[in-house]
């Protein structure tokens, strides 16, 4: 007989993790001495660090038998509060908590639910608030959040703000005491609008407190292994170890064989998912009723616009933190039910594109594709949403994908180059960016700021044909640059060719952004 293999995790120690807890001295594995060795007490520590995180998940009966042991309480799991040396173990120690012991615990647990997860389709989850409010979790989540910045709502408290005023511990003691005597309530949503990128349309944004981003980063932690472990591998947006990069390349392969696609573009599909039946796609891996009604408050939070407070009745406001993984878990059932053999999906959130190999087929394709979007009570954008070859060419995930020839053979081959609304918005922000720089500022200082930029940008664009976008871009940073210049030594009359030349740019550290690729 074979023997059965364990399903692969989505959340494995990376090298950068393994460094740092072979630095903390809590190695993974621990190896258990025979009964006549004495243990150390170093031993006897990592072996509790392992087995605390171990165990928080049973083998037991699921909630469905009626039985929900799935996971141990609290007061049953060996307790990691004495990695801080804290007094009071129920409470945030005053002394900043161990990061890399912390992460440790977040990790094994992640990896624990997730192939828990896989190996039981039907399997629902019941006991996991009580992780939810551990202070380890808190802070990994304060990391999480920490590390994306954002603005501040409507407290008007900010990261930076809170950073400066020393007053992160505060905040986090005060989330654990609110979630353990359930006393949490989220604060109101602050709207404020972005430009879409290449459009005069703005996006509307929906932007929770500090504290509401860390709370929701803390259940996010806990319930995204059990999702992942159902997802399909057509799907790409804000996923662990996924990007769009990887969507990108998947559709550069299909399209080599698969000429015909269909553009596919939802109406406001954040504004307008279905309360109701979101929480019955969570309800299926979660049965925890303190963290569903977590999950439901973020929902019906009010959001304050123009000093009006409004309720919504559908959607998932862009801007939170669980956001992401709500808006998949509900197109989640558009994946599962959509049958490969009419087209191969390809999604990004709710960014998707379905190839094909015939006209007949994409057709087929777009009336089932209908079906299934009107059934889960969202709308297609019928201006954007359409049937085209490869010869016209496509917009996916900031690409451009396109039929062209090769400058060798001659022949025609299937290209993706950035679009031109994504070399539109890096020159327009190089622009504003060197508008915005004290003309006092030396000029290290501002090429190493433009750097920055252009690194960012061609790291995500080299995948794909974009030399002679660079080498313009490049000539555009420039002349950018000289114009810098010129407004800091008052010079009208002169471009500054001759004084400020591409070779003196390049002496002052400017990278050459094609030679990146």
């Amino acid at each position: 007989m074979v023997p059965s293999r364990e399903p692969v995790s989505r959340y494995p120690m990376g090298p950068a993790d393994q460094n740092q807890v072979r630095r903390a001295g809590a190695l993974p594995v621990v190896h258990v001495p025979r009964a006549s060795t004495r243990i150390s007490g170093d031993t006897r520590r990592n072996a509790e660090i392992h087995c605390d995180a171990m165990q928080e998940v049973g083998d037991g009966h699921s909630s469905v038998d009626g039985k929900d042991n799935i996971t141990l309480p609290e007061s049953r799991a060996i307790s990691l509060e004495a990695l801080h040396l804290d007094e009071r173990p129920d409470r945030m120690p005053m002394a900043p908590p161990d990061p890399v012991r912390g992460r440790i615990w977040v990790r094994t647990f992640q990896r624990k639910l997730y192939r828990a997860a896989k190996k039981n389709s039907k399997r629902r989850f019941g006991v996991l608030y009580d992780k939810v409010q551990r202070r380890d979790v808190i802070s990994e989540a304060w990391g999480c959040v920490m590390v994306n910045e954002g603005c501040a709502g409507v407290d008007g408290w900010s990261i930076k703000r809170l950073l400066d005023a020393d007053g992160v511990r505060r905040l986090l003691v005060e989330i654990q005491d609110e979630l353990e005597s359930n006393k949490y309530q989220p604060e109101l949503i602050r709207r404020a609008y972005i430009p879409k990128p290449g459009r005069r349309e703005m996006r509307p944004l929906g932007i929770p407190t500090v504290k509401d981003r860390i709370v929701q980063a803390a259940v996010k932690s806990i319930i995204e292994p059990l999702f992942e472990a159902d997802f399909l591998d057509c799907s790409y947006g804000f996923r662990p170890k996924r990007s769009a990069q990887d969507a990108a390349s998947r559709v550069h392969k299909l399209i080599n064989t698969h000429k015909w696609f269909v553009d596919v573009d939802l109406k406001s599909y954040f504004d307008t998912i279905p309360h109701d039946r979101l929480m019955t796609c969570v309800q299926k891996r979660v049965s925890d009723k303190r963290v569903l009604r977590l999950i439901r408050q973020w929902l019906k939070a009010g959001v304050l616009e123009k000093g009006k407070v409004t309720t919504p009745k559908a959607g998932s406001p862009q801007g939170g933190v669980i956001s992401p993984l709500l808006s998949n878990i509900y197109l989640h059932e558009l994946d599962r039910q959509w049958d490969s053999r009419l087209g191969q999906l390809t999604r990004y959130a709710d960014d998707m594109v379905i190839v094909c190999r015939t006209e007949e087929q994409a057709k087929a394709a777009m009336r089932r594709l209908t079906e299934i979007v009107q059934s889960l009570g969202l709308r297609l954008n019928e201006s954007k949403t359409h049937v085209g070859h490869i010869q016209e060419g496509f917009d996916f995930v900031g690409f451009t994908f396109r039929e062209g020839k090769s400058p060798k053979s001659g022949k025609l081959v299937r290209v993706r180059v950035p679009r031109k609304q994504s070399v539109k918005a890096i020159r327009h922000r190089i622009k504003e960016r060197l508008k915005m720089v004290g003309l006092g500022t030396p000029l290290v200082d501002v090429i190493r700021m433009v750097n920055r930029s252009l690194k960012g940008w061609v790291n995500y664009f080299k995948r794909g044909q974009c030399m002679h976008v660079l080498i313009g871009l490049q000539s555009y940073v420039c002349e950018q640059l000289r114009i810098f210049l010129r407004r800091r030594h008052g010079c009208k009359r002169s471009r500054g060719y001759r004084r400020w030349t591409n070779g003196f740019l390049y002496r002052k550290g400017l990278v050459y952004a094609p030679r990146l690729i």
